[in-house]
């Protein structure tokens, strides 16, 4: 709990100064962002989250199981680490030459595969969607140049 207070307080004074620095870029408007727009987004979301960070850590999972949980290393958890961190890492790599829709559905569902375990008509749905909508959102409605690839779509 007390980890939590302390991370929570940290990035929730990092997300102001995020907040404060996009404002300065300049925000622009909704139909035609600037510089500081997405950085600004970023920054409340972040704030948003930590706040609710610091609101939970009011021990309301301790006095309903008169337990605390604390944070530990556990071995087990480390090859989804390490799979998270390839995987974003080949993303990376080949985000150019497969393009920002086949390459986001193949990554979101080796997530949902390898990590989460979800059921295929789970992983299937959500790897066209999620790379259908985030396309729409950011290359349709803002006009951002995401990587097209060898599809050219």
């Amino acid at each position: 709990m007390k980890a939590d207070r302390i991370s929570g307080t940290i990035w929730l004074l990092f997300s102001l100064v995020v907040i404060e620095e996009s404002y300065r870029l300049g925000l622009g408007a909704l139909r035609a962002p600037e510089a500081g727009f997405l950085p600004f987004v970023a920054g409340m979301t972040l704030g948003i989250l930590s706040f609710l960070l610091l609101l939970s850590t009011g021990g309301l999972k301790q006095r309903r199981t008169g337990k605390v949980e604390g944070l530990s290393f556990n071995r087990q958890r480390l090859p989804k680490v390490f799979y998270i961190m390839t995987s974003l890492f080949v993303y990376a790599l080949l985000l150019p030459t497969l393009g920002f829709i086949l390459c986001t559905g193949i990554f979101i569902g080796f997530l949902l595969i390898a990590i989460e375990r979800q059921r295929w008509p789970v992983v299937i749905s959500t790897a066209i969607l999620v790379p259908f909508i985030s396309y729409l959102l950011f290359d349709v409605w803002l006009k951002m140049n995401l990587p097209k690839g060898f599809l050219s779509y």
